[in-house]
């Protein structure tokens, strides 16, 4: 690990540079300690519920899925999922339709200073705005806040596999984890089909008076097909490819703006297959595969009449360091023979989200972020067109020490686009989901993928998603907020004082101390803080007399009881109950009074010292002190208190009890 002791060095030296990155907030890394054995499901996720603008730091968010609540210190993920920009984006009756995501992907991460009553509150503001909007037949925007554990060291054994809850409109579909230390990935992170949810098959009688050639119209029409999900908006109706799971809102007012069906593909989602008859519903095109990194492609032409007018594959949007999206899911193909409800004309679903940052990674794992192959038509049923493929997800993958992610296979690559039944005359198959995203700090495993899905099939014009996006000069430490666990060590400086640098005996029996920990606000918080102060003799702590004052810092309120020579206020490494937790520029300040015990005239010095939680640990007891070593190769900040350097907690005893 000498070579990632070298990289902190040399970002500590920018941080005394005054460059920019000093500008940007740590957490506390290695918060959560070290898991062995991580599996399933590790974040929690928090729907927003109200706009929160560039420079705000409060943010309302709603119920909340998973098993960790928020808590001070925490490490979060903002995130818009959805942002439609607005109702003219989708009144366009051309290629033009719907072309935009606005804001979509923009993401930064923060620090909770506090929680309560609904309201997140960072220790310092939004770097950008976030918004929501989620009124039916309106432009839709939708964020979320993700918990990000902050683990010390963490390990993905061969036979587990973590995932993400499943995206359900306003949460989910997100894998995100910070390691201060090593990140060994031996089984899989799998995110494949979690993302945007594919347009709901239905059946239609056909009764519509819309042309066959619109982008968009009513599903009141009673022909075509569902468009899919994405980075756009949401239709009424979806599937999910995970579990399949098909959510049958109803036929009440349309969800997109100027309505659910259509060939025309709303931002990164694909379009549904259109009929060649609006009246029959006969001549069944394919739906259009979801876009990301790459380009869905288009579903095949209507039976009979040829007419290339299946669903448009969903767009291409360039990632950014402080933008991705999820996989856009896939469009249904037009239905007048299939049950209705019907989920094997439903569109696939895209590739959800994996955002992961460590000090280096080791293993041969695979992380997962495909789209979804669209379900395979059953044989028997039915003469209808073919659905769109998943539009591959997005992975960011970032190391201090990059070379252990080349053993790492990451596959973000599009989803297959149906065919249709053998015999069904030759409906419009589906089209391939385009590729994903791959962003990572040096180059992944030789077989991975944002490789674009196939179309359904080889007729009726139907075409394969466009490749995605890899980029293998990801920088760690972008402008997206809380930087890194382990690009924060913590920065502890401890000092101790008297109120009483003077006693006489007999009048006066006792004397007072303070000691201050402080976390350097340009440095990581740390977690687990805890004080031994041995006090010299014959001195000994008065009983119930310790306190604690907090800022940006929480721990006990009763720190110590009586009648010891050794002050122990807190547990080393201790949970949040019995030690403390400093935020970067934390303060904890302990007061405690000690019984003079009839000592000897004369001058009295007392060292204090602090312990922590070694943010790279992989034992959950190691601890450190300020100037130890940190497991991974770096030095800890700061100081301990020491009485022979300075006079300020000097006690001059004078008199005695005689």
């Amino acid at each position: 690990m000498k070579s990632l002791g070298r990289w902190l060095s040399i970002f500590f030296a920018l941080l005394t540079l005054g460059l920019p990155v000093a500008a940007q907030v740590c957490a506390v890394p290695g918060k959560d300690g070290p898991v062995t054995t991580l599996n399933g499901v590790v974040n929690t996720y928090y729907p927003g519920t109200a706009n929160a603008l560039a420079g705000a730091s409060t943010i309302s968010v709603g119920t909340a899925r998973g098993a960790t609540a928020l808590s001070t210190g925490d490490m979060v993920l903002i995130i818009q999922m959805q942002d439609g920009v607005s109702n003219a984006s989708f009144t366009n009756n051309t290629t033009t339709y719907a072309t935009g995501v606005g804001t979509a992907g923009t993401y930064e991460y923060g620090l909770v200073q506090a929680f309560g009553g609904g309201v997140v509150t960072l220790r310092t503001p939004l770097i950008n705005s976030y918004r929501n909007a989620q009124t039916a037949g309106n432009a839709r925007q939708t964020f979320q806040v993700v918990r990000v554990p902050q683990y010390s060291v963490a390990t993905v054994p061969g036979a587990n596999t973590v995932t993400p809850l499943i995206w359900d409109g306003t949460s989910g579909g997100i894998v995100a984890f910070d390691v201060a230390g090593l990140l060994t990935l031996s089984g899989t992170i799998n995110a494949s089909g979690y993302g945007f949810r594919g347009g709901a098959g239905r059946v239609y009688d056909g009764s519509g008076s819309n042309a066959n050639t619109d982008v968009r119209f009513s599903s009141a029409q009673d022909n075509g097909a569902t468009k899919g999900e994405g980075a756009a908006g949401s239709p009424r109706n979806t599937y999910a490819s995970v579990g399949a799971v098909y959510t049958w809102a109803g036929t009440g007012g349309d969800f997109y703006p100027n309505g659910d069906n259509g060939y025309g593909a709303p931002g990164n989602a694909g379009g549904g297959g259109n009929d060649g008859d609006p009246g029959g519903n006969n001549e069944n095109s394919g739906g259009g595969g979801g876009g990301n990194g790459g380009t869905g492609g288009h579903g095949g032409n209507t039976w009979s009449s040829n007419l290339d007018i299946g669903g448009r594959g969903g767009q291409a949007y360039s990632p950014a360091a402080n933008r991705v999206i999820m996989g856009g899911g896939g469009g249904a193909g037009t239905s007048n023979n299939g049950g209705n409800n019907h989920a094997s004309f439903s569109g696939a679903s895209g590739g959800g989200l994996v955002l992961l940052r460590s000090a280096a990674v080791a293993g041969a794992g695979t992380v997962n972020a495909a789209g979804m192959n669209a379900p395979a038509p059953t044989a028997t049923c039915c003469d209808d067109g073919g659905t769109g493929g998943g539009g591959g997800g997005s992975v960011v993958m970032l190391a201090v020490n990059s070379a252990g992610l080349s053993g790492i296979t990451v596959n973000a690559r599009g989803g297959n686009g149906s065919p249709t039944p053998t015999g069904s005359g030759d409906h419009g198959p589906g089209g391939g989901g385009g590729g994903g995203v791959i962003l990572s700090s040096g180059a992944v495993g030789g077989g991975s993928s944002v490789a674009g899905g196939a179309r359904g099939a080889a007729t009726w014009n139907a075409t394969a998603g466009t490749d995605g996006v890899r980029n293998t000069a990801q920088a760690i430490a972008g402008g997206n907020g809380s930087l890194p666990g382990a690009l924060c060590l913590p920065n502890l400086t401890v000092t101790k004082s008297t109120t009483t640098p003077a006693v006489t005996q007999p009048a006066d029996s006792t004397a007072q101390y303070v000691i201050r920990i402080e976390a350097a606000a340009t440095s990581g918080g740390a977690a687990g803080v805890a004080v031994s102060d041995d006090l010299p003799e014959p001195f000994v702590l008065s009983g119930s007399t310790a306190s604690a004052n907090t800022s940006l810092a929480a721990g006990p309120a009763t720190p110590a009881a009586g009648g010891t020579s050794t002050v122990q206020i807190g547990t080393p490494g201790g949970s949040s109950a019995n030690s403390y937790t400093l935020l970067p520029g934390g303060v904890v300040t302990l007061t405690f009074n000690v019984t003079l015990e009839g000592a000897i005239p004369g001058t009295y010095q007392n060292p204090a010292s602090t312990l922590f939680s070694d943010p790279t640990r992989s034992a959950s007891a190691t601890t450190v002190s300020p100037g130890d070593t940190y497991t991974a190769g770096g030095t800890v900040g700061g100081s301990n208190y020491d009485s022979a350097a300075g006079a300020g907690e000097d006690v001059i005893v004078s008199g005695s009890l005689s």
